[in-house]
């Protein structure tokens, strides 16, 4: 079933859905109040605008390219007043945009340790992906392994059993070193890979 169109009497704007009230080019009105009179002003209708680049001029008089409007995506560079890209470093007149990333605390680790080395207190980082896997049905390999920042509680022979070392990694897991074995549930013990946290 096809979607009801029309043209526009005053413009010959073509392809407006029926339930369009104002012709989004020239503003004919399709509906009146009984007697004639201009109906109700109706609510605004977005008008689709592309995200081809429009030239401009700045304040100089030089040309230079910018997005037609504001929007997602978008700013104003201070300078000549014209729209660019969020991620523009550079304006064509020349203007530089500041950046300020925001710096994360990195942690500082020890990589390649010996684990008996470490002592209760130490904190490690295990690394995502390493640790135990199980099969699955379709015998795909999945890791169900811990990873995160932990605090070591006690030593094992073939581990360690630790606290989470932050907010968002809590209880208490067992972090496995020992060497690679298959237990009769089918998972394979496969040792965790750490660091030290200095």
């Amino acid at each position: 079933m096809a979607k009801a169109r029309r043209c526009c009497p005053k413009c010959g704007l073509e392809n407006i859905h029926v339930r369009v009230r104002i012709c989004p080019e020239c503003g004919y009105e399709f509906y009146a109040k009984k007697g004639g009179s201009p109906s109700t002003p109706p609510k605004k209708i977005k008008i689709k605008t592309s995200n081809v680049p429009v030239s401009n001029k700045n304040e100089e008089g030089e040309e230079c390219l910018s997005l037609p409007r504001s929007g997602k995506g978008r700013k104003i560079c201070p300078q000549c007043l014209v729209y660019v890209g969020a991620r523009t470093k550079a304006c064509v007149c020349g203007y530089q945009f500041v950046f300020n990333p925001q710096p994360k605390d990195k942690i500082k680790t020890k990589k390649n340790i010996d684990w008996k080395t470490l002592k209760e207190g130490d904190r490690i980082k295990v690394i995502r992906g390493t640790g135990p896997v199980a099969l699955s049905k379709s015998g795909v390999e999945e890791c169900v392994g811990h990873h995160g920042i932990f605090n070591i509680q006690e030593i094992h022979d073939d581990g360690y059993l630790c606290y989470g070392g932050i907010k968002g990694n809590s209880g208490a897991a067992f972090i496995y070193l020992g060497e690679e074995k298959k237990l009769a549930s089918g998972t394979y013990l496969r040792a965790h890979k750490i660091e030290f946290i200095e």
